[in-house]
């Protein structure tokens, strides 16, 4: 799936406005395997969004099966 298509997938999806902006700014990010990898602060500085914010709205794309998490290295 392209990133045209994934964003056609993202805005027929019934997300909550915050989850469709992260997500749209995940696809914009992600490579040619779909992948990205920015920290959950720099989303929320780039889309003027709290941490918590980012947070629930990761969630949501989790539970919607939208989006996978890796484990931090930290973890």
């Amino acid at each position: 799936m392209n990133q045209y298509e994934m964003k056609q997938r993202a805005y027929q999806s019934n997300l909550k406005s915050r989850a469709l902006q992260v997500l749209l700014y995940l696809i914009d990010r992600s490579n040619k395997e779909q992948t990205c990898f920015p920290a959950v602060p720099t989303i929320g500085k780039e889309l003027h969004i709290s941490i918590s914010t980012v947070k629930r709205a990761m969630k949501e794309l989790v539970d919607a099966c939208l989006l996978y998490t890796s484990p931090s290295p930290r973890d």
